[in-house]
């Protein structure tokens, strides 16, 4: 299960990535860290969510965590991180039933 938490969370960073565009290149190394680190919660709350386990306070936290880290013009990147695992869960669904 570590291994699938872990492709899952690498391809939100992936879809982040491309999401935020240049932004990342403002972002410190803390920051950056600090954003993969939270692909990885991001992949585990989607899967809970998904599951209908109650996520709320788990995704706030991770909210909370990324406030500070800003994309160009658009605000926090927590609002383009949980559009990353919508879109990565969106595509897995439609693989698996496809």
């Amino acid at each position: 299960m570590a291994d699938e938490l872990e492709r899952l969370a690498a391809n939100i960073a992936y879809e982040l990535k491309l999401s935020v565009k240049g932004s990342i290149d403002s972002w410190t190394p803390s920051e950056r860290a600090l954003v993969n680190l939270c692909t990885l919660d991001a992949a585990k709350i989607a899967v809970k969510a998904a599951t209908g386990l109650a996520v709320t306070s788990e995704k706030a936290q991770v909210d909370a965590q990324l406030a500070n880290i800003k994309v160009a013009g658009s605000g926090s990147v927590s609002s383009f991180l949980w559009e990353a695992a919508a879109k990565v869960l969106k595509l897995g669904a439609a693989v698996l039933l496809g």
